[in-house]
């Protein structure tokens, strides 16, 4: 059975977007959703930020925020005349628990947490900014669902 472009993004079914050069595809999302006067990259955000207002309402935390902070992995170089950029990281929710301490919260789909490029982003910023910080803490969000991806 096929479905239209149109009916696979209203049902929030990964479609490809186009084949790079190497072969390896590169997915469709949801950009720019707006909620609360807010943009968000997809509707695994929206339904976090919902969730973690909740969370603030009830006591259970002490704040968060949505990509407030950019952390830098490499700042950027040349070499042999060639220009390297940075290399930053922004995780999508900054949580203060009620303790004080810190949890950075990142949300992905099934389809881009194996990402190569998103997975050595993470693994540099858990042992630059999570690992010698005792009081912070990183943490990846999935859906249960797969339709919402």
């Amino acid at each position: 059975m096929w479905i239209t472009l149109a009916e696979a993004k209203r049902l929030w079914i990964i479609v490809p977007k186009s084949i790079k050069d190497d072969g390896r595809l590169k997915y469709w999302t949801e950009s720019n959703i707006s909620h609360k006067w807010m943009k968000f990259r997809s509707k695994l955000e929206v339904g976090r930020y919902d969730f973690l207002e909740m969370c603030l309402r009830l006591s259970l935390i002490q704040s968060f925020a949505y990509e407030e902070e950019k952390f830098v992995l490499l700042e950027g170089y040349s070499y042999n005349g060639k220009v390297y950029k940075w290399i930053t990281y922004t995780p999508d929710f900054k949580v203060v628990l009620s303790d004080g301490s810190v949890v950075y919260e990142d949300t992905k789909s099934c389809a881009t947490a194996e990402n190569s490029t998103y997975r050595v982003k993470m693994k540099l910023f858990i042992r630059q900014h999570v690992l010698d910080f005792p009081w912070r803490d990183f943490k990846e969000i999935y859906s249960a669902d797969e339709k919402y991806f």
